[in-house]
């Protein structure tokens, strides 16, 4: 396989692509004055440990909402949250996490708080979606691999959407074709929400949201859905196998809810798009660190 690998994973003991985004976001905070950041999402998730880890340490205020349907559940990312957050609260749904998210803010405003609350704080939005995102990933999109002008396609995953979106908006005069799993949700529902998605970044970017892919556009996009049906987050028996096999013959160590849907289309080339331009370019964006006690990669 003719495949070029950018490791973002290399960041932060695989904190990865996040490390990007997170660099705008503490550049923006300190040129506003704000030493207070209340952050929300899953208590398991990449988004929380990264932003976590990296502001606690940088001397920020860190407040954490977060949501699990397993209070019990003991993960890497959590023990990373519970170390790097001054608060930590947490809920049994999504929903309820931003209720009562929406009931302090209420409660400051009644109080005549808010405002020099909102100036000392900010409440970041779910996943990081905020603009000061695309600062550190333009940087990402200026590395030489990608800007060439030979014929090239690139391969990620689609989370919450920034950094596809923001490669969209980056390469968009580049000879590039960019092929992103959805991985986050299906594809069909994730289209209807990147115009939202792209509002939050202040991208002009507007997607077609006909299924009929490639998009008439340049770059050309293809956005496809896992080759497998399971629930997000859902790790099958033989992905341990499938894993092991990729670290053992390329050196990558992948994790198995975002990583794998890509490889899988990579180890099964028949599946993807026909006539998609070579070199292929694989975005390691990295997230390891919640599946390091996987019994392979511990036996690695």
């Amino acid at each position: 396989m003719n495949l070029n690998v950018v490791r973002d994973d290399l960041h932060y003991f695989g904190l990865g692509t996040k490390v990007r985004k997170i660099s705008g976001l503490v550049k923006w905070l300190k040129s506003e004055g704000i030493n207070q950041v209340v952050l929300r999402g899953s208590l398991h998730g990449n988004f929380l440990a990264s932003y976590c880890y990296i502001l606690y340490n940088l001397g920020f205020l860190v407040r954490v909402f977060a949501y699990t349907r397993d209070k019990n559940l003991l993960s890497p990312n959590r023990i990373l949250i519970k170390h790097h957050s001054h608060e930590l609260r947490i809920f049994h749904s999504f929903v309820e996490m931003n209720e009562s998210i929406s009931i302090e803010e209420k409660q400051m405003m009644n109080a005549n708080l808010y405002d020099s609350q909102k100036q000392q704080s900010c409440y970041l939005p779910t996943y990081g979606i905020h603009p000061t995102a695309l600062d550190g990933l333009s940087i990402l999109w200026k590395h030489p691999i990608f800007t060439t002008d030979s014929p090239k396609t690139i391969f990620l995953e689609i989370g919450s959407g920034v950094t596809f979106l923001s490669a969209l908006s980056s390469l968009s005069n580049q000879n590039v074709s960019i092929c992103g799993i959805s991985v986050g949700e299906p594809r069909d529902k994730w289209l209807l929400n990147s115009d939202t998605v792209a509002s939050n970044l202040n991208l002009s970017v507007k997607l077609n949201q006909n299924t009929n892919f490639p998009q008439t556009s340049m770059p050309n996009i293809y956005i496809l859905n896992p080759m497998q049906k399971s629930r997000f987050a859902s790790i099958k028996k033989d992905d341990s196998s499938v894993l092991k096999s990729i670290y053992q013959r390329y050196g990558l160590l992948i994790e198995p809810v975002y990583g794998l849907k890509t490889w899988e289309y990579l180890l099964n080339p028949s599946e993807l798009p026909k006539d998609l331009p070579k070199p292929w370019i694989y975005l390691h964006q990295g997230g390891q660190l919640n599946h390091m006690d996987t019994n392979w990669m511990l036996e690695s």
